[in-house]
């Protein structure tokens, strides 16, 4: 009787060989010529076995490795234009009367803190990117698969813009559909948020907050993203 190490040889040959018959016709015939009860014979066709493996193993063509599942799908891109000096506290102002140039219903705690205080030296006329999100996702992610914050951050000035176009909640280019409008803005000591505008609804204007990029608290399937 072959010893126990042989014996687990011919079973793996086996094994290979059958799986490999499927792909490479030639190697079945090995396969059967394993059923041999003399240890020679078996030590022979065992040989033969890892040979036609051997030359099997060339016919196969690896698979690629599957690319990775994309989180963002561009759906458009809009022009902005340029502007100058942006004090924030000076536009970003709970008010939804009718005299208010973009009605803000609430500016939530953080983005009160963080960036109020902020004032941007203004920038050039441009274009931003108008992506959904195509899974549920933290922010690192996200930021992963848009590359370099410095090429794709936003500023404050970006997203009043976007708000002049739509001030009571019109149809247009941000959502207004009960899902977030999501701009990555650094705050005035340079650190990166995700900063959100949503139309609410109930309160006839826009709420305005900001998350930490590092938060738990991810983001739904359907919202936009907006980056340079």
């Amino acid at each position: 009787m072959p010893d126990k190490a042989l014996s687990q040889e011919i079973t793996t040959a086996k094994e290979q060989c059958l799986n490999l018959s499927r792909t490479v016709p030639h190697v079945h015939a090995v396969h059967n010529g394993l059923r041999v009860a003399d240890e020679t014979a078996i030590q022979e066709t065992a040989r033969i076995a890892y040979e036609a493996l051997t030359k099997a193993e060339a016919y196969l063509v690896p698979v690629a490795p599957a690319e990775p599942k994309k989180l963002l799908r561009l759906m458009t891109t809009v022009s902005v234009a340029a502007v100058e000096k942006f004090v924030t506290k000076e536009y970003f102002k709970v008010d939804t009367s009718e005299k208010a140039k973009v009605k803000i219903a609430l500016l939530l705690a953080d983005f009160s803190t963080h960036f109020l205080p902020k004032v941007e030296e203004g920038s050039l006329p441009g274009e931003l990117k108008v992506h959904r999100l195509l899974a549920w996702s933290l922010d690192d992610p996200i930021m992963a698969e848009l590359g370099d914050p410095r090429f794709f951050s936003t500023t404050l000035a970006d997203l009043w813009v976007m708000l002049e176009k739509q001030p009571s909640g019109e149809e247009g280019v941000l959502l207004t559909n009960g899902w977030t409008n999501n701009f990555y803005i650094h705050d005035q000591n340079e650190t990166l948020w995700g900063v959100n505008a949503f139309w609410y609804a109930g309160r006839g204007g826009w709420l305005i907050g900001a998350q930490s990029v590092g938060s738990l608290v991810g983001w739904y399937e359907g919202i936009q993203v907006l980056t340079c």
